[in-house]
């Protein structure tokens, strides 16, 4: 008589295992390398809250052609790419791209003396501990603004909202 011949139980575990372990080590080698990179992009913007804001000052309102606003940095020397700046008025908005020694259209830095031509000068972003008034050419009335921090990735972090008053009703 002929006797069947199949695979023992011993054999069929160890493959089952080996099976396991190879997928475990599959997944593990796309899985981890996306939470990695994912949880480095939050880090990234978990470090920048509250560290660009709106200051509400005398220089911080719109009229019917420009939007000022003075906008401050940390003390912390933590490291940024630029600044988002983001301005809601009735019907529309715009956002604007700070990047430190780059120009900005419709941007210029704020100066007591004389302002130069939107855009035409480079424009700096405040240091550590330092804030700076930039003049947005919205050509219409500004009535919120947002700024964020941007990472290298160019990636807006932590949104700080203030609502701009008019500047006639400042004065």
């Amino acid at each position: 008589m002929k006797q069947k011949r199949g695979i023992s139980a011993v054999i069929t575990t160890v493959l089952l295992i080996l099976l396991s372990i190879m997928a475990i080590g599959i997944i593990a080698g796309v899985v981890v390398p996306m939470v990695r990179q994912s949880l480095g992009d939050a880090q990234d913007c978990f470090e920048l809250r509250d560290y660009v804001t709106i200051l509400a000052s005398q220089k911080t309102c719109y009229n019917s052609g420009n939007t000022t606003l003075m906008i401050s940095r940390g003390n912390d020397n933590k490291s940024i790419y630029g600044i988002a700046v983001t301005i809601y008025g009735q019907d529309q908005s715009k956002r604007f791209d700070l990047i430190d020694g780059q120009k900005t259209a419709g941007v210029t830095k704020y100066s007591s003396t004389a302002m130069a031509a939107f855009g035409v000068a480079n424009l700096a972003i405040p240091g550590p501990g330092e804030a700076f008034t930039y003049v947005f050419n919205t050509s219409g009335s500004g009535g919120t603004a947002n700024v964020a921090a941007l990472t290298r990735a160019g990636k807006a972090c932590d949104v700080s909202t203030l609502n701009i008053p008019s500047c006639a009703d400042i004065r």
